[in-house]
């Protein structure tokens, strides 16, 4: 039993290990995505112009793309 034990808590290790970096990197994706819906609506609803946000979107692109960077190293 105490072998069993041992070993739950070696998988519960590993497991703390990979998975918190993908869960992370899945939070920052959809984050992104919540952020465009988000933007879509506002210009839907014509809450704001055209050039506010073009600049909105540059930044959601370049946080996407600096994630895309980090999540390969």
């Amino acid at each position: 039993l105490k072998w069993r034990a041992q070993r739950r808590k070696e998988r519960q290790e590993n497991s703390n290990q990979i998975i918190p970096q993908a869960m992370f990197h899945n939070h920052k994706l959809e984050a992104l995505y919540l952020q465009r819906h988000l933007l879509d609506e506002l210009i839907r609803k014509n809450k704001i112009n055209n050039i506010v946000a073009a600049q909105i979107r540059e930044n959601i692109n370049y946080n996407e793309i600096v994630l895309s960077l980090q999540s390969k190293h």
